[in-house]
């Protein structure tokens, strides 16, 4: 039979063996685990960075749609619509009609 002291040596020597194999197993599956997810993060801000790209493009399109020139331009081209030239207002006053309302 063993004695303790060569058994706690063998017990000490197994546990080292045992972290000297995972210590290194356990680091390079960390590693790719944390490169995944750099590459995750950046690929997320490539796509954020995009949507707001596309979000300002999307707004100056919109702001271009409803200015009035646009839209005057839109109505002549596809509604058959005209711009009536401005018109002399004309005030006729009935002087029966002022004297009705007394």
């Amino acid at each position: 039979m063993l004695k303790k002291s060569e058994k706690r040596k063998k017990i000490i020597l197994f546990v080292l063996l045992v972290a000297a194999i995972l210590f290194p197993v356990l680091g390079i599956t960390i590693k790719n685990y944390t490169t995944n997810l750099l590459d995750e993060i950046k690929n997320k801000r490539a796509q954020e960075l995009a949507l707001i790209n596309q979000n300002k493009r999307l707004i100056n399109k919109a702001s271009r749609l409803q200015s009035a020139s646009r839209l005057k331009e839109y109505a002549v081209e596809n509604l058959n619509m005209y711009n009536p030239e401005p018109e002399t207002l004309s005030i006729i006053i009935n002087q029966q009609y002022l004297n009705n309302a007394k």
